[in-house]
């Protein structure tokens, strides 16, 4: 009996050594394959970091897995783009205020004048250079009870002076602001009403020549003033000789489409217009409508391209316009400046990354281009400066370069000066000559024009 006690002690003894013996050499396994994949971890961040080619195809055979470390990912042949980031991503270095006096600009005759004409309320006021004053030349209410037309009325034209400065064409409505509308059917229903009137500086007259007219465009050579009917939002013309009136160009009210834009070549025989979209800020395509001929208009540039604000070189062979479309390298959509050859029909892209405000305008003599606008590359702000652009090579000029916000130039008689209004309430000078400022009319409500 004592001598089974002592073999079974013998036995387990033995086997609890074997045991701990099977232990051991599992954990010294394991911790050897843990040593190799933490070498083999280490050992792929390096190539990693110290940028060393990575395969473009897998290291094993397809639909072999892979232990954690090795997984590499491969890095792609065409990264594309980063998505755009509001500005001031990308900045660019600012364009200079450019040397004075500009090659080309001719100086301006110190005998020569001109006028400015704007209004207050209904009041018509002429600012004359040569007396450096101001002065009232017609109260529209006065004489007629109606109003003179004005943004608040939906009209952004109210009145052009005639080329020879004898007679003003004038839009009058019978409501003072869109507030005094209500709706039809209701007490108080106020039908709105649009009427063209003409007056004459020297006999003082003041006459309706159309209703349902708005948007007055004088030809140059004096005889007819171009209107969009109001009804049909087609191109017409009233005959100030005649008295008649003849359509230009026939829309489709149906499908929102009106006459805007227009601007008449330098001979008076066409007309360059932009078939809107009403529901697009009045910007569409682009046709040319002989006045002479009657043939039919004919397409110059697409709806796609909502182009806005015409401007006619003063030879007849270029047409500017101004568009969102184009090229860019910049998150916010410019409205850049186009050209148009009227000879080959073919136009171009002259500003890029610019957005333009009002009307771009020719130099007499037609070597420069004038605008306002803001390059969307050089500032957070958006600052309206003046520009010039000579037409030959596109080179870019700036003229200011200030917070106030500049628009609407208009050029002197002579091409020496730029007149130009600042925040909507003041009206200056520059003399490209030496870049001298003045203020012309401390105050001023709306659209105004030169003569």
């Amino acid at each position: 009996m004592q001598n089974s006690r002592k073999w079974f002690m013998r036995i387990a003894g033995i086997t609890l050594l074997a045991v701990l013996v099977i232990i051991v050499r599992v954990l010294f396994i394991n911790i050897q394959d843990t040593s190799l994949i933490t070498s083999q971890t280490s050992t792929t961040q390096q190539v990693t970091e110290e940028s060393t080619p990575l395969p473009t195809q897998p290291l094993v055979e397809e639909n072999t897995p892979l232990p954690t470390a090795w997984i590499i990912t491969p890095t792609p042949e065409d990264t594309p783009p980063p998505v755009p980031t509001p500005l001031p991503t990308p900045i660019t270095t600012r364009i200079p205020i450019a040397r004075f006096p500009l090659a080309g600009i001719p100086p301006e005759a110190p005998d020569s004048s001109y006028n400015v004409f704007h209004h207050d309320n209904n009041n018509i006021i002429r600012y004359t250079s040569a007396e450096n004053k101001e002065e009232v030349v017609l109260d529209v209410y006065a004489q007629t009870s109606l109003f003179l037309g004005r943004r608040g009325t939906g009209t952004t034209r109210w009145g052009e002076l005639s080329p020879s400065g004898e007679q003003m064409a004038l839009v009058l409505t019978n409501f003072e602001s869109l507030s005094d509308f209500h709706k039809e059917g209701t007490p108080n229903y106020k039908k709105p009403e649009y009427f063209l009137y003409l007056f004459n500086f020297s006999t003082r007259e003041l006459k309706l020549i159309v209703e349902n007219a708005v948007y007055p465009v004088w030809s140059p050579d004096g005889t007819r003033i171009a209107f969009r009917d109001r009804q049909t939002g087609g191109l017409n013309a009233f005959d100030v000789a005649t008295g008649q009136i003849e359509s230009l160009w026939a829309m489709e009210p149906d499908l929102g489409h009106q006459a805007d834009w227009y601007v008449w070549s330098p001979d008076s025989q066409r007309i360059a217009v932009v078939k809107a979209w009403n529901d697009y800020a009045n910007a569409g395509g682009i046709w040319i409508v002989d006045t002479e001929r009657r043939d039919e208009a004919y397409q110059l540039v697409g709806m796609e391209f909502n182009a806005m604000n015409l401007s006619w070189s003063p030879s007849g062979k270029q047409l500017l316009f101004l568009s969102g479309e184009g090229r860019r390298d910049t998150p916010e959509r410019p409205i850049n400046l186009w050209v148009i050859n009227l000879e080959g029909g073919n136009y171009q892209q002259v500003t890029f990354n610019f957005t333009l405000g009002g009307r771009p305008t020719w130099s007499p003599d037609e070597k420069y281009i004038a605008f306002t606008g803001t390059n969307l590359l050089e500032q957070e702000n958006i600052q309206y400066d003046v520009w010039l652009l000579d037409s030959a090579s596109y080179e870019l000029y700036r003229l200011t370069d200030d917070l106030a916000t500049e628009q609407n130039p208009v050029w002197s008689v002579g091409g020496g000066k730029l007149l130009f209004d600042i925040d909507n309430t003041s009206i200056w000078s520059l003399n490209l000559m030496d870049r001298a400022t003045q203020q012309l009319i401390p105050n001023y409500i709306s659209y105004w024009f030169m003569q």
